[in-house]
């Protein structure tokens, strides 16, 4: 998405993977439905952190509209730094999910998203325009809550599985 070394070639490929994975989620949610064992649970929760999913997709999909935020995640550190930590909240996530566990100790987005604010309201770059920064931080915004979200969720049927 913002790694200035990616093709569009290469981040078409990637858009269709994840349509792919997202379709495959879905229909599997759909026959874990039509089951008639009691599942209604892990339905849920798949159901849950799929629509947080989406949401965070759609987040991505903003910043990789902008283009320019290439140059913001060159330009500005606070950037480079929250997006990294949600690539690895993402994999954290991901691990969680098929281990069927909790997250584990992660890296609070919400204060490293409270840096990149402040550092694009302290930004002297002519090249980033104020509505630029707005976008940015709007789906930045929008990727640190889904990713909080998917969090909250695993953590808290983790909890309720161990006291089961």
């Amino acid at each position: 998405m913002v790694d200035p070394q990616t093709t569009a070639a290469q981040r078409s490929a990637v858009r269709s993977k994840a349509r792919l994975a997202r379709s495959a989620a879905e229909a599997s949610l759909d026959r874990a439905r039509a089951e008639p064992v009691d599942s209604q649970g892990m339905v849920e929760l798949g159901s849950a952190v799929l629509a947080h999913s989406h949401r965070l997709v759609h987040a991505l999909t903003a910043l990789d509209a902008t283009r320019q935020s290439r140059e913001i995640y060159q330009k500005v550190p606070e950037f480079r730094q929250l997006l990294d930590e949600g690539l690895r909240r993402i994999g954290a996530l991901a691990r969680a999910v098929r281990a069927g566990g909790r997250p584990g100790k992660l890296t609070p987005l919400r204060s490293l998203h409270a840096e990149l604010v402040e550092a694009l309201g302290e930004l002297a770059d002519p090249s980033v325009a104020p509505e630029l920064a707005a976008s940015v931080i709007e789906a930045t915004d929008r990727m640190v809550n889904s990713l909080d979200s998917i969090a909250a969720i695993l953590t808290e049927r983790a909890r309720t599985a161990a006291g089961s």
